[in-house]
């Protein structure tokens, strides 16, 4: 069972504000906000995740929030930081390709919705509707050696993966969260997967995790950085 919970924070950064997403009795993601500085932790980052059981942090039903609250939160943090790492280069290549800060293009991604989410289809979360009216339509072509493997290019349309639900299915058990297609990568080679928390993943015959988030991802695919297996896949 998952709970979202808002709260006062305080640290070596001052007093500010946390979110918290607590499963099974534990701290699973946590934003924390002191001005203008963000930061996050969760299960795999957990520098900046609570370590207590839910029940010694003394949150209750005053501090619950809406889990549409909690991702808004999380999606911004994950923005925020991301975004910083990102390259110059992958900047510029995006900028050339249409995106710009601040994008936002609500109708694509209202046709998307429409047209994929069948009652046995796909389902859009909302951190697949954040990252498709950011970066919905782009394409990038890109190719050469990268930092540690093939540099890549990416196509953003999931309409590429109509009719493949089932494989994306396939690999739910794997990272525990349905996956939505944002499009393609290398030339076709793979599909671009993003799950409920905003992970996104190449998926072939296999799946691995291309970046923590959608800034990252698109990052390590243009400059060449190797993605990770996925355990159990």
């Amino acid at each position: 069972m998952k709970q979202y919970f808002k709260h006062y924070a305080e640290s070596e950064l001052g007093v500010g504000t946390a979110y918290m997403e607590v499963t099974d009795g534990w701290p699973s993601r946590q934003v924390e906000v002191y001005g203008e500085t963000w930061r996050w932790g969760d299960e795999a980052h957990n520098k900046y995740l609570a370590d207590q059981p839910f029940e010694v942090l003394e949150l209750g039903e005053e501090h619950e929030i809406s889990v549409e609250e909690f991702e808004r939160a999380w999606q911004e943090a994950l923005k925020r930081s991301e975004s910083l790492e990102w390259s110059a280069q992958t900047e510029a290549r995006l900028m050339a390709a249409g995106w710009h800060k601040g994008r936002r293009d609500t109708r694509r991604v209202a046709r998307w919705r429409q047209k994929l989410e069948t009652p046995n289809g796909f389902r859009m979360s909302m951190a697949a509707e954040k990252a498709l009216e950011e970066f919905g339509g782009l394409r990038v072509d890109c190719k050469g050696p990268g930092l540690a493997c093939a540099r890549g290019g990416f196509d953003v349309d999931p309409e590429l993966a109509s009719g493949e639900e089932d494989r994306f299915g396939d690999f739910r058990d794997q990272v525990g969260s349905d996956l939505f297609p944002l499009g393609e990568a290398y030339n076709g080679e793979v599909f671009l997967a993003i799950d409920g928390i905003g992970r996104v993943y190449l998926l072939g015959d296999r799946i691995q995790l291309a970046g923590t988030s959608i800034y990252s991802a698109l990052d390590s695919i243009l400059v060449g950085r190797l993605p990770r297996d996925i355990a159990g896949a």
